[in-house]
């Protein structure tokens, strides 16, 4: 885990050897799940104050905003931070935790907001289908949506 200070290290290291001891992913995904939890563990250093929930939906948010993120991204995540919240380091789930209690943004809201950002930084120009985003990670499922750009009204001469 170069480029993490020692705490952090011995923590990555930690969680690592505990995917790899309870088969939690493949050997080939681990080091992704890692980083995630890397990635996350800085974010919420720098966002202190908010509950975990709203620390994940925060960070997912930031996660979906960036050009090229795809859905299945999010996803393995969202999961990789679980494992290491509830799994790895054995957190109960609190009242500050539930989504239905202190949620950020409501699940329904919080889909919406991930699917208008992948929207506006892929452009798609004939519609794109981000159902993928509808998982039990995101609390939501439904109907597949396709998503498509406005097309420009013709002017009259």
């Amino acid at each position: 885990m170069a480029g993490h200070d020692g705490p952090m290290r011995e923590v990555l290291d930690g969680y690592a050897k505990f995917l790899q001891e309870k088969d939690l992913a493949l050997d080939k995904h681990q080091p992704y799940l890692v980083r995630w939890v890397a990635e996350f563990l800085r974010f919420a250093r720098a966002h202190a104050g908010y509950s975990f929930e709203q620390t994940l939906d925060l960070f997912l948010a930031e996660v979906g905003g960036r050009v090229g993120t795809k859905p299945w991204q999010l996803q393995q995540a969202s999961d990789a931070i679980r494992i290491y919240r509830y799994q790895y380091r054995g957190a109960k789930a609190g009242k500050d935790d539930a989504p239905a209690v202190h949620a950020f943004v409501d699940d329904g809201a919080r889909l919406e907001r991930l699917r208008e950002v992948i929207r506006l930084r892929h452009c798609p120009e004939h519609g794109e289908d981000l159902s993928a985003l509808e998982s039990p990670l995101l609390g939501v499922s439904g109907p597949r949506l396709k998503v498509s750009r406005p097309r420009p009204t013709p002017r009259p001469s």
